[in-house]
Parts: structure tokens; C-alpha cells; sequence
């Protein structure tokens, strides 16, 4: 029996650490392509075209809410819009998202939905505007209790050997 105590005590020392590492590994991965939008749109204002085709889309969108091109009439300006859209899902503004208590986060969320109201339609179903966080690991301490409890049964004296509440 204590050799399964052992056990359970390194799966319970384990499972977090690996989760974190996982979680770390996929920010790594992210951050390379993924910033903050208020970054991402300082970059854009610093680069001509990035500037110029989200300076395009804005004015696109400024006419109403009717349509993405309600400012604008003809064929010409009409593919000029989604021209400059489809140039903005190459940039950095595209893929940007905000961190809950960052400095500057009313401008951030200002900056997302302003892009991606315009870029993805009215589904924002999907999306947050928000990086991910680290869920699993808050569900493995809340289920720890659950866990142990069911060890009650199958290790004997296994709520005897823990610290009183």
C-alpha cells in the first residue's frame, strides 16, 4: 500500500509541474507570432503599408454599421476594402490579443474588436480578445479533494496519516 501512496504523491507533485511546462511551451510558441494589440498597432503606424491598409479599412468601416462598405459605392473602392482587410489578416494587428490588467487595456480591447469586428463579421462566438490561461491546472487542485476522498477507502489510514482540518 505505501508504494501506491508513492505513487498517487508523485502523479500529484507531477501532473501540475507537467501542465505548467506544457503551458509555457505553447506561450513560447505563441509569442513569437502573437502580441499584445496595443504593440501590434504601434508596429503597424511604424510600417508604410500596415499604416496605409489599416487607415483604409477604418475609413471602410466608418459609414455605418449597415455595411462594411456603406461609405463607399463603386467596385473599385469595394475591392480596395478587402484588399486592405485581407492585408490586415497577414499583419500583426490580426493575430494580437489583450491581458486582463495590462496598462493598457481599454485601448487594447479598443484596438481587437476594432479589427475583428471588421475582419471576422459579427461572430465573435470563437474568439476572446484575451490570451488563454491555464485552466487544467486550477482543475487539478479542485479535484484533488475529490480524489483523495476516494482514496479513503482503498488505503488504509490514509485520512488518519493527514493533517486535521
Amino acid at each position: 500500500m505505501e508504494r501506491k501512496t508513492m505513487i498517487l504523491a508523485v502523479l500529484y507533485v507531477l501532473l501540475p509541474l507537467l501542465d505548467v511546462l506544457s503551458y509555457a511551451e505553447e506561450n513560447l510558441r505563441a509569442g513569437a507570432t502573437r502580441l499584445d494589440c496595443v504593440r501590434a498597432n504601434e508596429l503597424c503606424q511604424k510600417e508604410q503599408t500596415c499604416s496605409t491598409k489599416y487607415r483604409t479599412m477604418r475609413q471602410c468601416v466608418a459609414g455605418g454599421k449597415e455595411t462594411n462598405f456603406s461609405m463607399v459605392a463603386s467596385l473599385e473602392a469595394k475591392d480596395e476594402c478587402r484588399s486592405a482587410m485581407d492585408a490586415l489578416k497577414q499583419s500583426p494587428l490580426y493575430n494580437c490579443r489583450c491581458k486582463r490588467g495590462m496598462k493598457k487595456e481599454k485601448n487594447c480591447l479598443r484596438i481587437y474588436w476594432g479589427i475583428y469586428q471588421t475582419l471576422q463579421g459579427n461572430d465573435f462566438l470563437e474568439d476572446s480578445p484575451y490570451e488563454p490561461v491555464n485552466s487544467r491546472l486550477s482543475d487539478i487542485f479542485r479535484l484533488a479533494p475529490i480524489i483523495a476522498r476516494q482514496y479513503d477507502s482503498v488505503i488504509p489510514g490514509y485520512r488518519n496519516n493527514r493533517q486535521p482540518r
